[in-house]
């Protein structure tokens, strides 16, 4: 294999592991039911939404739902001791 080959390779490789390191980073189970517990209806996960919570969050956790009649749209963010916070955007 040529240079150019192997840097190819090796920039798919990283961008595959990029992708699934950031899917990683949702925990819709978890999300889904703090949204419920503070009242959300009709929620929709979104998946991961990055620069959307602090750097310590591990969770990253995007949602459309209902709240108080209004269409609403956010991000769950959770930290490694389970403390999980509603960001709207």
């Amino acid at each position: 294999m040529n240079d150019t080959k192997i840097g190819i390779l090796s920039l798919i490789m990283a961008l595959i592991f990029f992708l699934c390191w950031i899917s990683s980073c949702t925990n819709k189970q978890l999300s889904e039911k703090i949204l419920n517990e503070q009242g959300y209806t009709k929620i929709k996960m979104k998946g991961y939404s990055l620069f959307s919570c602090s750097r310590d969050d591990w969770s990253h956790t995007k949602f459309e739902a209902i709240a108080n009649n209004h269409k609403v749209n956010g991000v769950v963010c959770c930290d490694v001791m389970k403390n999980c916070t509603i960001r709207f955007k």
